[in-house]
């Protein structure tokens, strides 16, 4: 199967291995972009081709949905995406085109299905489609959209005990790994939902193509993000531009950075060093700390005050510079300009 109209980054290609009850059994029955086929083999994804091997697929699975969905980057809506169709190519070279219909402000859509029915299996168009996305598609099909949190186990009550000896050492996060292309993964994206992990991926391959084409690959070193917090901010706080720069910037972060982290300060008259944003946390991180006023994750944002005093955060930064260290430092400096001097 070729669908028309894919391309990864902007209109990204999925195929969801469902049950009876039109459900994934695990997150393994996802192909996508990160997980290119299924276990067992029954279903490949490369470019925008789809390569079935219907033998292979699973008696508990009962339906192939082949669905699209528009980055979260991207506007419009998939009625948009000229020619968007599938092209089946069966055994022995006959095809067929299966064009999407009816499509308007759908983002996200199942374009067709392969589906068992009396022992033998048959094609049918769907171009079903939700409005909310690549989240609405994942769970609509069972996938998890958020991380997990690990479930601590049902335990009786049980009586004082004296404290316990010292821990063990923790075993280290395994370092970071750069894959064939070079684009960098660093501990954390682990623990990351499977369709977080892929819009992540997608973006870092953006980044990695921009270094690569600025003769940049390698350059691990630290980045470090200062957000302004002064009152001229206050109508991009307020319609999330600064949380949404943020976000983008953790990508970034994974590829440049020695521990894929962000260093984060706000500033504005006084400076306040933040907590590190991370892969793992960014979202929670973004919610807690963007903020211009008010006390949030125990930062007190009031006590920084409202005007802008770019000095004492500057020499703040150059103070803590390496100056023996080989790799640069990358400073990602949000402001909307006045600096004093």
């Amino acid at each position: 199967m070729e669908v028309t109209g894919a391309r990864q980054g902007t209109v990204d290609l999925f195929v969801f291995q469902l049950g009876a009850d039109l459900k994934v059994r695990t997150d393994a029955d996802l192909v996508f972009f990160n997980n290119p086929s299924t276990p067992e083999g029954a279903v490949t994804l490369g470019g925008g081709r789809v390569t079935l091997d219907l033998g292979r697929v699973p008696a508990a699975v009962d339906t192939l949905a082949v669905a699209v969905a528009l980055d979260e980057n991207a506007p419009g809506s998939l009625s948009q995406v000229p020619g968007l169709a599938v092209t089946v190519t069966q055994t022995g070279g006959t095809w067929f085109e299966v064009p999407a219909e009816g499509l308007t402000t759908e983002r996200s859509a199942v374009l067709l299905e392969v589906y068992r029915r009396n022992g033998s299996w048959k094609v049918r168009n769907r171009s079903a489609g939700w409005r909310g996305g690549l989240d609405a598609l994942v769970t609509e099909h069972g996938v998890s959209v958020d991380e997990t949190p690990a479930q601590t186990p049902p335990h009786a009550q049980t009586p004082a005990q004296a404290p316990a000896p010292a821990r063990a050492a923790v075993a280290a996060e395994p370092p970071a790994t750069v894959d064939g292309d070079g684009v960098r993964t660093v501990p954390g994206e682990a623990a990351l939902s499977l369709v977080k992990r892929e819009k992540l991926n997608l973006q870092k391959r953006a980044v990695a193509k921009v270094l690569l084409t600025k003769g940049a690959s390698n350059p691990v070193g630290r980045v470090v993000l200062v957000m302004d917090n002064t009152g001229s901010m206050s109508k991009r706080y307020r319609s999330g531009e600064v949380k949404r720069i943020i976000e983008r910037m953790v990508p970034v972060a994974t590829q440049l950075d020695s521990d894929g982290n962000l260093e984060a300060y706000a500033y504005a008259q006084r400076f306040v060093k933040l907590p590190d944003v991370t892969v793992a946390d960014a979202d929670t991180w973004v919610n807690t700390y963007v903020h211009l006023r008010g006390r949030h994750g125990d930062i007190d944002f009031d006590a920084i005050g409202g005007t802008n005093n770019e000095i004492p955060i500057m020499e703040e930064i150059i103070g803590t510079l390496d100056k023996t260290a080989a790799v640069p430092t990358l400073v990602l400096f949000f402001t909307d300009g006045g600096f004093h001097a």
